[in-house]
């Protein structure tokens, strides 16, 4: 029976028989002459830094995740990706810039036929949305569409002002000095000027991704 005042339990005297190889047996009391040491309390806090110590750090924390919302250039709108299909097309991109100039000969015509301001409202603003919707029909490009709406006749005003080479003889704006219907002639601009840009980038990325695979050619 073990000694339960020796470490780990062992048991360290008793009494039994014995066996030699010689052939001999002894039958009495026996007593353990060097038992194991008692393990070494130690302390709790040593412990815990050690237990620290040899623990691996912890992986750094992951860098915060872009949630983006609604569509963009990774996830493009069904609209996006017809345009940009279509862009990719050299005939495409001819015939909007060629729909872009027949519209402005067409704002020209009314201009000299003496045509009411509101009635050129009426035919610019009509044909310059169809022209958006079959060149383009994507939301940033009627945001871009209504900037440069907006944008092209302030910087066209200050050029009045620095540079008069040319004026409005019946203006509706300003004193008679601009008329109020150029805005849908820039407005018309931005689906001609954004089909070249896709048809631009399309074949800039082809010739990036042909120069790509020469390279990993042996």
């Amino acid at each position: 029976m073990a000694d339960p005042a020796a470490p780990g339990g062992i048991q360290i005297e008793g009494t039994g028989k014995f066996y030699y190889p010689s052939g001999a047996t002894y039958e009495g009391q026996w007593k353990l002459l060097n038992p194991p040491l008692p393990p070494p309390v130690e302390d709790p806090k040593e412990a815990k830094k050690k237990k620290a110590k040899d623990e691996p750090p912890p992986p750094p924390p992951e860098p915060p995740k872009r949630v983006r919302h609604g569509e963009d250039n990774l996830n493009p709108s069904p609209e996006t990706d017809s345009v940009r299909a279509r862009s990719t097309d050299v005939g495409f991109v001819a015939l909007s810039f060629g729909v872009l100039a027949a519209l402005l000969h067409l704002s020209a015509t009314l201009y000299d036929q003496g045509v009411p301001y509101w009635q050129i409202h009426a035919v610019l603003g009509t044909a310059a949305a169809i022209n958006w919707k079959l060149f383009d029909g994507t939301r940033q490009g009627l945001g871009l569409a209504l900037l440069c709406g907006l944008g092209a006749p302030a910087a066209e005003l200050v050029l009045l002002k620095l540079v008069p080479l040319w004026h409005y003889p019946r203006g509706d704006l300003l004193g008679g000095s601009f008329v109020s219907w150029v805005f849908w002639c820039y407005f018309a601009y931005m689906p001609a000027l954004g089909s070249m840009a896709r048809y631009l980038w399309s074949t800039m990325r082809e010739m990036e991704q042909q120069q790509q695979q020469q390279q990993q050619q042996p």
